[in-house]
């Protein structure tokens, strides 16, 4: 059975989930594209194989038969859009962030068990290879216990003009962004939960985002494992893989 989905949001990060990923699976079929913005769906149509495109979820759901709904849309349309969904009884595999706030999170929640229907963020660096074999080496005692991790990620993502991209006018944009999946993977990777949490972010001078582009971060996890963890998105040093 092909699972028929409608994507929301064809901006570049979204149009690079429908070429790779959403048209390469045998098992989906992109039923429809979803974009307010007119010029996003100007480019998608001629970069992307889908036949309808709407500029809203509500008419894309009127006219389009299908099964689930793909948001791919910036952080403000999330919420919103996943909430249509919901109601419109369809599942929802939603790109991270997943959403602004605790209490809106836990809104969509509530909405997807209301409806009982599948919710899921997507969460990719859980299903590398190199991921699931450190997983199994830490887990399996191969090393040893774990007593202290120390994570770094360097970036430069700060060509673009102050707040000339919308990455650059995102809330708390290292955090959000990026460090989510790298909190993610360390509960993963040690099979622990944490416990304590001290954070501190900042924005350097000549970074270009409206908001904190570095931050760092020491996490006490259960058995006592510790986490020091630093970021950045306009680092000049070597930058990570």
């Amino acid at each position: 059975m092909v699972l028929r989905i409608i994507q929301v949001g064809l901006g570049g990060w979204g149009r690079n989930w429908a070429k790779n990923v959403v048209t390469q699976n045998k098992d989906v079929e992109l039923v429809a594209g979803v974009d307010t913005v007119p010029e996003m769906i100007a480019i998608a149509q001629k970069e992307l194989t889908i036949e309808r495109y709407f500029p809203s979820l509500d008419e894309a759901l009127t006219a389009v038969a299908a099964d689930a709904v793909l948001i791919t849309a910036s952080l403000e349309g999330h919420v919103p859009s996943a909430l249509t969904a919901l109601d419109a009884g369809k599942h929802v595999l939603l790109e991270k962030p997943f959403a602004p706030t605790l209490a809106d999170a836990q809104r969509v929640v509530a909405k997807a068990e209301e409806h009982k229907r599948v919710l899921m963020i997507s969460q990719n660096y859980r299903y590398y290879p190199a991921t699931k074999a450190v997983q199994k080496l830490i887990q399996g005692s191969r090393l040893g216990p774990v007593g202290s991790v120390n994570l770094n990620f360097r970036r430069y993502a700060n060509m673009p003009p102050h707040g000339g991209s919308a990455h650059h006018r995102l809330w708390e944009p290292l955090l959000v962004d990026m460090s989510i999946h790298h909190f993610d993977l360390m509960r993963m990777l040690l099979g622990k939960e944490p416990l304590k949490i001290m954070c501190q972010t900042w924005n350097p001078p000549w970074s270009n985002f409206v908001e904190a582009a570095e931050g760092s971060a020491l996490i006490t996890f259960e058995d006592g494992a510790v986490v020091t963890y630093s970021g950045s998105w306009v680092s000049t040093a070597p930058r990570t893989n």
